[in-house]
């Protein structure tokens, strides 16, 4: 899956053992769904 997928409303993207991967600011947990 690509980053677009796992977007959060404040996260931004970074590569996890090479695959892409959203990393959220006020998730502690990284991404989640589309806001």
């Amino acid at each position: 899956t690509s980053c677009k997928y796992q977007n959060c409303g404040t996260g931004f993207c970074q590569k996890v053992g090479g695959r892409p991967t959203c990393m959220c600011r006020r998730c502690a947990n990284g991404g989640g769904s589309w806001p």
